[in-house]
């Protein structure tokens, strides 16, 4: 394709990108994901885990490249945990923004890269996310901010295109992390369903494993064909309610925190960008209007296209460097190895490496156990 052939495809591609829309689609991912970050903040205190995870261990395994990244003093500890729950409340009603999002990614982001051993990739998506969340205009609608410095109500289709692909992109190979002979076998979800549902009403529906391995298959379905028909407006209401009932199913069976409700939050991202008001509408609440901003006025700057193109790139190459390995390596465990971008919904137990004596490493033949 000669040059020109390829400008005339990218002009109408940043045409359609720098469309105003309504900014409450936005503005209600803001709030619902600065909820959730306060929730699970809240619940680590509760359960002690920031003293479990960050205070109490006299080791921690580093990632690649962090190892300057250390955990500081038990006072400063606690100074930057409850810097992110001050921080997260700031992001879901709108309160300087733009410091409050940076400061939470940062605060995340320092305890996540401290160790290794508590490697979660439902706290690599809500990192994945704040990150986006930076660099968008999350609080033009339904915030202290729009109270305090009024400003057009409207964002360029681009900042909700970029969230729905990273969604689109999570989904997806949440699907294809569990093609593996296990999950397709029905494990480990066997091993969990039985264990969730012993002495419930459940527990002889639990036995039969035609039952386990076809939970199995519908599960890659809902996520790989399921995920693309959100895209669809004649599906996304039916799909968006399914995925609502199997995430309200996993926080039920399992404890996975904040992560079904988070990823129920990211889905409505794919409906109209002012589904809010018509929500609103059916149940007899009206809105201002929002003031019309003429199409076109403001074009979506070169570099942040070139910037979303990279990311979205990185997004899909990072767990596909690990397809290869998906037939050598099988079983339960694979989801570890394969997730690496924003893949895996697969609640896999963690490692027990919170205790002194399982985080000793002796001669590379210590196995820590999994709980």
């Amino acid at each position: 394709m000669t040059p020109n052939g390829l400008t005339a495809p990218l002009a109408r591609w940043r045409l359609h990108l720098s469309r105003p829309v309504s900014g409450q689609s936005l503005a209600v991912f803001r709030i619902l994901f600065g909820a959730l970050i306060f929730w699970d903040f809240w619940r680590f205190i509760l359960h002690d885990r920031v003293w479990r995870y960050w205070i109490e261990p006299e080791f921690h395994f580093s990632y690649p490249g962090f190892g300057w990244v250390s955990a500081p003093s038990e006072l400063w500890v606690h100074i930057a945990w409850a810097g992110i729950g001050i921080s997260a409340v700031m992001v879901a009603i709108g309160l300087f923004y733009r410091v409050a999002i940076v400061v939470l990614t940062l605060l995340f982001g320092w305890f996540f890269l401290i160790d290794a051993a508590e490697y979660l990739n439902h706290f690599y998506l809500v990192l994945l996310y704040a990150l986006i969340l930076c660099c968008l205009p999350a609080a033009r609608v339904w915030s202290l901010d729009a109270r305090l410095f009024p400003r057009p109500q409207t964002v360029l289709y681009g900042a909700v295109h970029i969230l729905r692909v990273q969604t689109e992109i999570m989904l997806i190979f949440a699907g294809l992390v569990k093609l593996t002979p296990d999950w397709l076998a029905g494990e480990p979800l066997g091993l969990w369903i039985r264990d969730r549902t012993a002495g419930m009403w459940l527990e002889p529906l639990a036995q039969h494993d035609w039952l386990i391995a076809a939970a199995c298959w519908l599960v890659i379905a809902l996520h790989v064909l399921g995920a693309p028909l959100l895209l669809w407006h004649r599906t996304r209401l039916a799909v968006f309610l399914i995925y609502c009932v199997f995430h309200m199913g996993n926080a039920w069976a399992f404890n996975i925190g904040i992560f079904p409700w988070l990823t129920i939050a990211a889905t409505t991202i794919f409906f109209a960008p002012d589904w809010p008001s018509k929500l609103l509408a059916r149940l007899g609440v009206r809105l201002p209007e929002t003031p019309a901003m003429a199409s076109g006025a403001t074009l979506l700057p070169r570099a942040a296209m070139l910037a979303m193109a990279l990311w979205i790139a990185v997004q899909i190459a990072l767990p596909l460097r690990r397809w290869p390995l998906i037939p050598r390596c099988g079983g339960a465990a694979t989801a570890i190895a394969f997730h690496g971008g924003c893949g895996s919904t697969t609640a896999l137990p963690k490692a027990s490496l919170s205790s002194p004596t399982a985080r000793q490493v002796s001669n590379g033949s210590s196995i820590p156990t999994i709980s």
